[in-house]
């Protein structure tokens, strides 16, 4: 059984979310906000989203007690509504004002509500006050997917030693079909598009799965620079994966959604504009209708695109920075 730790991220965010409460808390107190005569407790957070993890497995992450009274309570006991959930290594203990006490939670995944979000809850008896209770959610998914969402997260990262893990020794990939020997990945993962995809700051979105044997296959959406200066709305299409037995993509496979039309915003008006102020620059950029994927290429489709659309005064697209 694994266990699979929150993200830095989402720790930061409830350390942050903590500090608040206290803060928020203490001005509360002083101005009259929170009674002297009743014992006041809460649990941050209030619903504790787990997130997804593979059927079998086990999720981890903290929920925090906080004493908002001006006098001190105990925490007696902490109990889960279901034997899939753990309360790790539990002290009773006395909490001053302002005091917070942590709880560490770990849940397992069930296979019985496969791609299911489940709700659990933890209920926390105090010595002189009524129980207070928050809500644990998990979503139990494949354990190839959630290989695939880990694979995701290391390239977001840039961690090369997670990508490596993730990874067959010779992960291939192809497009449109799956002919030929395809293309050797890196052990970055980095395929043919990686570089105009930084360059362009692509983001996906996964709408669904299906899993057949050590067959993955994802429908999803790509947004980036390039579609959102075209005006240009997200298409689906299918990113299909093979996993060997060791459970690595050793293979993978970028096509068309069947019977999928493909939008392409503005781009007609904007290769008017350009075969009219730029003759031939799309030859370059584009030779036979097919981009050629390099941060170069990119920088210079940017730039193109940010001029067509001042001259022809269309609203300015918010792009941010390029990493």
């Amino acid at each position: 059984m694994r266990t699979i730790k929150t993200t830095t991220a989402f720790r930061c965010f409830t350390g942050c979310l903590l500090a608040t409460c206290i803060s928020l808390l203490g001005a509360a107190t002083a101005n009259g906000g929170v009674s002297n005569d009743a014992k006041q407790t809460i649990i941050v957070p209030n619903v504790l989203d787990l997130g997804k993890c593979a059927a079998g497995d086990t999720a981890a992450g903290t929920l925090w007690i906080i004493n908002t009274n001006d006098a001190p309570i105990t925490v007696v006991s902490a109990k889960a509504s279901c034997g899939c959930t753990t309360i790790v290594d539990f002290v009773s203990e006395t909490l001053e004002p302002r005091q917070a006490k942590e709880l560490h939670i770990r849940m397992k995944a069930s296979a019985k509500h496969l791609d299911q979000v489940v709700t659990k809850s933890v209920v926390v008896t105090l010595a002189d006050g009524p129980p207070v209770e928050a809500q644990l959610q998990i979503k139990s998914v494949h354990p190839l997917y959630a290989k695939l969402l880990g694979y995701r997260e290391a390239r977001r990262a840039r961690d090369t030693q997670r990508i490596a893990d993730y990874l067959a020794e010779e992960s291939r990939i192809w497009f449109d079909k799956k002919e030929g020997p395809g293309t050797l990945r890196t052990s970055t993962g980095d395929g043919p598009w990686a570089q105009w995809d930084r360059e362009m700051k692509s983001t996906s979105t996964i709408h669904k799965y299906e899993v057949n044997g050590n067959e993955l296959v994802t429908v999803v959406s790509e947004t980036n620079d390039y579609f959102k200066l075209l005006d240009r709305k997200p298409t689906p299409y299918l990113i299909t994966y093979w996993f060997d037995d060791e459970e690595r993509i050793e293979g993978m496979l970028v096509s068309s959604l069947p019977k999928e039309p493909t939008t392409k915003g503005r781009y007609e008006q904007f290769k008017q504009w350009a075969d009219e102020h730029h003759p031939g620059v799309l030859d370059e950029l584009e030779p036979n209708g097919r981009i050629i994927p390099s941060k170069e290429n990119a920088i210079r489709w940017r730039k193109l695109l940010i001029e067509w659309r001042q001259d022809v005064g269309l609203p300015e697209v918010n792009l941010g920075s390029a990493e």
